[in-house]
């Protein structure tokens, strides 16, 4: 629904490329786009809580989560990523904004954890009235995964993905069987080297360790990889 520049991976995969290249010419150059899609995070957020209230901004085929349209986790996630890496390009070029950036970034990451924590983790989607989606999803792996979200949280979606109803031997399933999500009986191959990610980050790395001998062996023979 939105242009593909329009989006929060466009400004982390441009800021990673700054300061991997370290090319000060092309931040230059690139700075004022990057700060023009920052922009439309507060201008998609009509309640001011630091959360794109547009559900489906990462991708088109995000299935139609009825009701629970107001706010989606990763889009948060790929927020709080975004601001975050533009507040090191900021201060790599020494510029004031720097600190505004980084504040932002952790005033996202403190409303995800306030408004989709639930017992089990995080919620994937959320009501007008921030009611959770009743579902338990694989996308919080991603929070996990990337720091998005605190320890406590972080193993809670964690133990969440490893356990039924969502895992399988390869793998956390897209979504919590039954509840009518789409695609919802399969595991998507990123995610689960996501939930690798995230075991590492946790320093669980026995765990996460035998979960990568399994698949990649299983990727080898199958002759197929996950993107990332």
């Amino acid at each position: 629904p939105s242009p593909l520049g329009d989006t929060p991976q466009i400004v982390m995969g441009a800021c990673w490329h700054l300061l991997w290249s370290g090319d000060r010419e092309l931040a230059q150059r690139w700075w004022p786009d990057i700060r023009r899609c920052l922009a439309l995070l507060d201008a998609n957020d009509a309640d001011g809580d630091s959360l794109e209230d547009r559900p489906n901004t990462p991708y088109p085929e995000q299935p139609d989560p009825g009701t629970f349209n107001h706010e989606m986790l990763y889009v948060q996630c790929f927020w709080h990523q975004a601001f975050d890496r533009a507040a090191a390009v900021a201060a790599w070029l020494g510029l004031q904004e720097a600190r505004t950036l980084s504040e932002k970034a952790t005033s996202i990451r403190s409303s995800i954890a306030a408004k989709f924590s639930r017992p089990d983790g995080l919620a994937v989607w959320l009501d007008a009235e921030h009611c959770p989606h009743p579902h338990v999803g694989h996308e919080a792996i991603i929070a996990a995964a990337e720091g998005d979200v605190d320890e406590r949280i972080a193993r809670l979606v964690v133990e969440t993905a490893l356990r039924a109803p969502i895992w399988t031997a390869d793998g956390p399933l897209r979504a919590e069987p039954g509840k009518g999500v789409a695609a919802g009986n399969h595991v998507w191959a990123f995610m689960r080297w996501k939930l690798v990610q995230a075991l590492l980050r946790l320093g669980d790395t026995d765990r996460a360790l035998d979960l990568v001998e399994r698949w990649a062996a299983q990727e080898r023979a199958l002759f197929y990889q996950a993107p990332e």
